[in-house]
């Protein structure tokens, strides 16, 4: 674990993987209101108030940075209680893959909030919805009243990126089925390939080369042995990917 102590910003590297970080974040986005989230990095920006959080938070940082550099060093404690209005930057080693809950409530409404608070992330998922308006700290409210939303949701949540941003869906399926009334039936060879270009994030009636080179370029990305970080849930998520884009291309290959 590193502390830099920079000009404009204190910038604290969680390098090992055994630190429990999500204690961490959840009190980082239930404290801060403009908090930038990246793929693996957190910044808090640069503000005069919130004295107590952000003083709470530097402490919290230099305990752990004691702990497991076994080393106690006041003046540094010092020094990073007195630079609480500057802007801190957390860098983990995991990648940071956003959690999407899906809720259903008895009128038919569909609630969904994210995990860790992502304002590009939710601009996309009300414009992704058509919602019109949503309070910032409530999670986002979708009526399910046609036949049409339900198809969004059925394609929101088979995706595993947005924004470029990994997501994870987290809902009840036996639940999520009976709201959707998804009936179990076996698909139709268009409907594989409407799936496949879907999965490679084409449109249909592209050239073979094309989707070749596309395939290559994802393949490449979501590989379990080039992934960013060798936890679990990072290399889950990648292998999952990875099995699904082999698979549409190897329908694709076949169809066109």
């Amino acid at each position: 674990m590193q502390i830099l102590l920079g000009r404009d910003e204190t910038v604290v590297k969680i390098n090992s993987k055994t630190t429990n970080i999500e204690y961490i974040q959840h009190f980082i986005y239930s404290s801060f209101g403009d908090v930038v989230v990246k793929n693996n990095y957190i910044l808090v920006p640069e503000f005069m108030g919130d004295y107590h959080h952000r003083s709470f938070l530097l402490k919290w940082l230099y305990g752990l940075y004691a702990k497991k550099s076994k080393n106690s060093l006041p003046e540094l404690k010092e020094a990073l209680l007195s630079r609480h209005h500057k802007a801190i930057k957390i860098v983990f080693k995991k990648r940071i893959i956003h959690k999407i809950i899906h809720k259903i409530s008895q009128d038919d409404m569909l609630c969904i909030e994210i995990e860790p608070k992502n304002k590009k992330l939710c601009v996309a998922i009300k414009e992704y919805f058509k919602v019109d308006t949503a309070e910032k700290s409530a999670p986002l409210v979708v009526k399910i009243d046609s036949k049409e939303k339900k198809e969004r949701v059925k394609s929101f949540i088979k995706k595993d990126e947005m924004l470029k941003i990994p997501i994870m869906h987290i809902y009840n399926k036996a639940q999520m089925s009976d709201f959707l009334k998804t009936q179990v039936a076996e698909d139709s060879k268009e409907s594989f390939i409407e799936k496949a270009y879907f999965v490679l994030g084409l449109k249909p009636n592209i050239s073979k080369k094309v989707v070749k080179k596309h395939y290559r370029i994802l393949a490449r990305r979501y590989h379990p042995d080039m992934a960013d970080s060798r936890d679990d849930e990072t290399i889950a998520f990648c292998t999952k990917k990875f099995q699904n884009i082999q698979e549409a291309y190897e329908i694709l290959k076949k169809a066109i």
